[in-house]
């Protein structure tokens, strides 16, 4: 069976040529310890060694596995494996691969690691070093400055799993977030072959996303144990009520919505 596509942002197109701004005023710090410096220029990607003051290096807490806004979760050793998987991959711009230059990787990942915040979740975090020019620094200040906060993964895998009768999510009759005997449904994401990209995003379909500091890795980071947490939210029923749900990216299907107005979605609720 064909993998399945899976991009994990809130629906909302943004160019990095849209990013143009100011960088006068200090340069962010790179941030680049000398071990990841050495990790970085052994990257197959690396041509010619770099040195601490042409990279900056940040870290993205980017995938957990708690219950998303639509009620999609990875389970803990999907979240290792995709900790295994992203090494090497792109740092893209709101999942954009396709609009020409401005769709070329920002940076790339280059350390990535299983961790638990101090809240129970256990996450993917992930580091990535981005070579100075004028666009990278200007990325790195917004990122510093909060401006971009979020982030988002794009994934293959081989199976969406219904976590009240445990069978295929597209082939069974329940829908996630809604209430079963008591207990939400989840679609348990089974079997993650590959990691595409890490993107900064204006809301990520992860709660908790954001990019770090190295300094806030240690104020936040402990040994890595599972603990679940549930988040409510109506979504999949609104969006395939009455229909076959089709194996298409959530970016996807938020879009077709959003272009032909069918249907209304409200991807927040009321908490």
């Amino acid at each position: 069976m064909k993998p399945a596509k899976l991009s994990l942002a809130l629906p909302r197109k943004i160019e990095l040529a849209q990013m143009e701004g100011t960088t006068d005023g200090p340069r962010p710090p790179s941030n680049c310890a000398s071990e990841q410096l050495a990790k970085i220029n052994a990257m197959p990607q690396v041509k010619r060694p770099l040195t601490a003051e042409q990279v900056y290096v940040r870290g993205s807490w980017a995938i957990n596995d708690q219950p998303w806004h639509n009620g999609y979760r990875i389970e803990t050793p999907g979240i290792q494996k995709i900790a295994e998987l992203a090494i090497g991959a792109p740092v893209q711009a709101n999942h954009d691969t396709y609009s020409g230059i401005d769709a070329l990787p920002a940076g790339r990942i280059f350390d990535g690691s299983l961790a638990r915040r101090v809240d129970g979740s256990t996450w993917a975090l992930l580091w990535a070093w981005f070579v100075e020019t004028d666009l990278t620094t200007e990325l790195v200040q917004r990122m510093d400055g909060g401006a971009i906060s979020e982030a988002s993964i794009q994934i293959l895998f081989e199976e969406l799993e219904c976590s009240i009768c445990e069978t295929d999510m597209y082939d069974c009759a329940h829908v996630p977030l809604q209430m079963y005997d008591g207990k939400p449904c989840e679609a348990i994401v089974r079997g993650v072959t590959d990691f595409l990209e890490l993107s900064m995003v204006w809301a990520g379909m992860a709660k908790g996303t954001e990019w770090i500091l190295a300094a806030s890795r240690a104020r936040e980071a402990v040994p890595a144990e599972r603990m679940l947490a549930e988040r409510s939210q109506p979504y999949w029923g609104k969006l395939f009520a009455g229909q076959p749900r089709p194996r298409v990216t959530l970016d996807e299907s938020l879009f077709a919505v959003q272009q032909t107005g069918a249907v209304e979605l409200d991807l927040f609720g009321s908490q």
